[in-house]
């Protein structure tokens, strides 16, 4: 998959499980700095 797609393919799931960026980041045990980063190098 596109990086592109990959970012949008985890935002419809997160939304799609009534979940912010950062319940997310903290399911996956990541900081909120590291999931920033994350999202910036998927788009």
């Amino acid at each position: 998959m596109e990086q592109a797609k990959v970012g949008k393919f985890i935002a419809e799931c997160r939304k799609n499980k009534n979940m912010t960026q950062a319940e997310l980041a903290e399911k996956l045990n990541i900081t909120g700095s590291s999931h920033f980063l994350i999202k910036i190098s998927l788009f």
